[in-house]
């Protein structure tokens, strides 16, 4: 998977490095560990893609690599870290006698992939701004249900009905505020927000400690 390019793109580098990590870019300056390096791969694919740099210290300076280590540890996190395996494409730059890594990966069509830990357990990731996050359970379904089944419609029963009263009224909450309502059952309160994302109604923003729900208002509303 991996090339050079002919001659140096630095310009390209250090529009990467001006950029910053964020939502779509992390830097690493070496890879140690083929799991944790999997959890990056697969919040992006699960995400919307994003590029991994390696051979960059935390302050932005341009390190180096051996290049060969780094491509095989990519491969093989890829493929035997992630499930299913995700692609990507390894582009390797030399930048004034240091060697670069350049990863790109796609956002997936085939969410979610999960990535295997030390312990052999397979954990779903998503990211957020620039840090990887472990996937909650609603957030696991909506991709999974997304990718595999059509949109769906929402019968407003009482629990989604509550839902859609309290996010109108308080905004942006967590799924322990509704789960502390009075009467509210997590098993219903669980499968009615992966409804009602699904159907475009409220909106599941990924954050520490919790996901938060936002209610979507209609234009007609506006």
């Amino acid at each position: 998977m991996g090339f050079k390019f002919p001659p140096p793109h630095i310009q390209h580098i250090n529009e990467l490095l001006r950029q910053g990590e964020g939502l779509n870019l992390d830097f690493k300056q070496t890879l140690s560990s083929m799991s944790k390096i999997a959890c990056t791969i697969v919040a992006f694919a699960n995400t919307n893609g994003g590029t991994l740099l390696i051979g960059v210290s935390d302050d932005k300076r341009i390190v180096g690599i051996r290049e060969e280590e780094e491509i095989y540890m990519l491969e093989n996190a890829a493929s035997a870290y992630c499930q299913p395996e995700v692609p990507m494409t390894l582009i390797v730059h030399e930048i004034q006698g240091k060697m670069l890594i350049e990863a790109q990966i796609p956002e997936s069509q085939a969410k979610p992939h999960a990535a295997r830990d030390e312990e052999g357990k397979y954990w779903v990731y998503i990211r957020n701004e620039d840090k990887t996050l472990k996937a909650s359970r609603e957030m696991f379904e909506v991709m999974k249900r997304n990718s595999r089944q059509a949109p769906v419609l929402v019968k407003m029963n009482e629990t989604e009905t509550r839902v859609i009263k309290t996010l109108a009224e308080q905004g942006s909450v967590p799924f322990s505020y509704l789960e502390s309502l009075p009467g509210m059952k997590k098993r219903y309160l669980s499968e009615a927000l992966i409804l009602l994302v699904r159907a475009g109604v409220v909106r599941l923003k990924p954050g520490e400690p919790e996901d938060q729900y936002v209610y979507i208002i209609p234009k007609a509303d506006l």
